[in-house]
């Protein structure tokens, strides 16, 4: 699977990583006038919903490190501590539910989870 396909990767509202980069630029000096901030953002082609969306999604995923629904990730087992294979289905705070190989879901402390 190639980088942009990752679910961690994909655009949030039609806009991507690289796109919320450019965005955060051009929009940096004007975060505290809402007119502004309105102005920049339709000279850019969006929408306010649509950057607000943007903005607290690609946050939730920086500061989840990319463990994301639909994510392959690594699961440290408590007892044993090796780590088996799982894909991430939903996250909640400090805790992440996981499908296995097996096809067995479990939720998870957050901390026993890693990217693959």
């Amino acid at each position: 699977m190639s980088l942009g396909m990752e679910p961690c990767f994909q655009a949030i509202n039609g806009i991507s990583l690289e796109r919320y980069a450019d965005l955060g630029a051009a929009t940096a000096d004007v975060l505290d006038d809402q007119a502004k901030l309105a102005e920049v953002l339709a000279s850019e082609g969006v929408g306010a919903s649509d950057w607000d969306a943007a903005k607290k999604g690609w946050t939730a995923r920086m500061q989840a490190g990319g463990v994301v629904p639909g994510a392959s990730v690594l699961v440290t087992h408590p007892a044993n501590r090796q780590k088996y294979p799982a894909r991430v289905l939903s996250t909640a705070p400090e805790q992440t539910l996981v499908q296995f190989s097996n096809g067995a879901q479990q939720w998870v402390p957050a901390r026993a989870v890693e990217r693959a």
